[in-house]
């Protein structure tokens, strides 16, 4: 009685049909648990940023102020992204504030000893391979698929602009590593 054709009564329990309930996750979005990964994930990450931005000072304050200007343009969107995600998962305000706050932490001791380390050639060079695996990590992972997963009427237009947009990134990274490379000699 009321019941969906999707749904079949076993024992008194309607079954819930899989689709429904993916609709259900997406539009309620994440719950505590979640949050705590999310932030936790975050974390790790900004201890990353934190040691290639230290490394980065240490190699010279134009190489830092330039890490430091990326940094930013990279963190900006994934902590507004992360504080919706948090305010989503049906946290309090505050308690998405401290969880951000918390999660941002780990990039002064990041920094404490991406200066320490980087003092060494060779471990500046080891610091900024593990930072650029982590942007490939970022690019593989996270733009990919989401390039992917992008419908449109102008597949190859589409594909042109992404394309251009990656080409473009890594355009502007060579010109500063180029431009870095100058400075030392």
């Amino acid at each position: 009685m009321g019941e969906t054709p999707e749904q079949e009564v076993k024992d008194g329990d309607p079954t819930p049909d899989p689709a429904h309930s993916r609709e259900e996750l997406t539009n309620h979005g994440p719950g505590p648990a979640q949050a705590l990964l999310l932030s936790a994930g975050g974390a790790v990450h900004r201890l990353a940023d934190g040691l290639a931005l230290g490394s980065a000072f240490s190699a010279s304050g134009s190489a830092g102020a330039a890490a430091g200007a990326g940094l930013a343009l990279h963190e900006l969107p994934r902590a507004l992204s992360d504080a919706l995600l948090l305010s989503q998962s049906g946290l309090g305000t505050r308690k998405v504030v401290a969880l951000a706050v918390a999660a941002a932490l780990p990039v002064l001791p990041g920094v404490v000893a991406g200066l320490a380390l980087g003092t060494a050639p060779a471990a500046r060079t080891w610091l900024a391979a593990v930072g650029g695996g982590f942007l490939l990590h970022l690019a593989l992972c996270h733009m990919v698929p989401a390039m992917l997963s992008v419908r449109s009427r102008r597949p190859w237009a589409l594909l042109a602009l992404q394309s251009l947009g990656l080409i473009g990134g890594w355009a502007l990274l060579l010109l500063l590593a180029l431009a870095e490379g100058g400075d030392e000699h």
